[in-house]
């Protein structure tokens, strides 16, 4: 069942990304233990999701027999084993996006209940997450197989055209052409679907549905593009996005310095973590876990956030 969200659209009043990051940043201190209680146990296994998947990258270059993924040389036969690591390592990233997703959805369950006064309980918002948890891995299936067939699957096949026609101008015609295709499609589709964990979490919609609610919620509606809500989350994307990979990129100091350690060449790097060495590579794991519980629920709360803003300014249903 929905939470009531009709008191809490009435007292919010639109405002901008500088104070929707003011507000966010209160909730997160308030509420600092119930968050990181959240989100401790689910990034941990994100990060060991992850770290498999790398395992197998790494399986996949050596059974492809290359020595670096920066200097790939053609290949005349693909090794044993190949295909098999890459769906592993393929599934076990989707499946660490899942994670993530998830860690999403508590974020967004918290923050209206932090909103609106209530007392955060890990145990009720989990079960209410776990209860929601199917329509989520629809959504993101659909999201994932949506975009994969429009954004990808044309670029492969212009390219394969171009390439049975054995014309060196169509090809380099057709990886340019084709990656920008890629790359336009696939930054219009997430900024169309951005809001659909939000949208299961908050109406209790299904899967299809979260993605038709979050396109109509993200709809131009006649407003200038400069003034849109897709500007707007691209601001509050791109500001997040800098400063969580800011800080999850100091956690390959530690990581370079112990596989330099460990005498593994530059071109290998970054190293699965079960290549270093174990007193090294355990405190840099557990600080990554706990540093990571804490920046995944907060792209829920910045998104619900945002997700509440559309709905004061722009909904006619509010």
């Amino acid at each position: 069942m929905a939470p009531d969200l009709g008191p809490l659209l009435d007292e919010t009043e639109p405002q901008g990304l500088g104070a929707m990051f003011s507000e966010g940043a209160r909730l997160l201190r308030r509420h600092l233990k119930a968050f990181i209680t959240l989100g401790i146990g689910l990034s941990a296994l994100e990060l060991v999701l992850r770290e498999a998947g790398t395992v197998f990258m790494h399986r996949m270059r050596e059974a492809m027999g290359i020595e670096s993924f920066w200097n790939v040389e053609p290949l005349e036969e693909i090794g044993d084993g190949t295909l098999l690591y890459l769906a592993a390592s393929v599934g076990l990233f989707m499946a660490s996006r899942v994670v993530v997703e998830v860690i999403t959805l508590l974020g967004a369950l918290a923050t209206v209940e932090a909103k609106a006064g209530g007392t955060l309980s890990p145990a009720g918002l989990l079960a209410r997450a776990g209860r929601l948890l199917p329509r989520v891995l629809g959504a993101e299936f659909l999201f994932w197989g949506l975009t994969a067939l429009v954004a990808f699957v044309p670029p492969v096949l212009l390219l394969f055209g171009a390439a049975v026609a054995g014309s060196p101008v169509l090809v380099v015609v057709a990886v340019v052409g084709g990656g920008a295709w890629t790359i336009l499609v696939f930054i219009t589709l997430m900024l169309r679907w951005a809001l659909f964990v939000e949208v299961i979490a908050l109406e209790d919609a299904g899967a299809f549905s979260s993605l038709r609610r979050s396109a109509e919620l993200m709809g131009p509606r006649g407003i200038k593009l400069f003034k849109g809500p897709k500007l707007a989350l691209s601001v509050l994307l791109l500001l997040f996005w800098t400063v969580t990979s800011s800080v999850q990129s100091t956690f390959m100091i530690p990581m370079a310095i112990l596989a330099w350690m460990q005498g593994i060449p530059v071109e290998q790097w970054p190293p699965p973590l079960f290549e270093l060495p174990l007193w090294g590579a355990v405190p840099v794991t557990l600080l990554q876990a706990l540093v990571n519980a804490l920046l995944y629920p907060t792209a829920g709360v910045f998104l619900t956030l945002f997700y509440l803003d559309v709905r004061v300014r722009y909904d006619e249903d509010t």
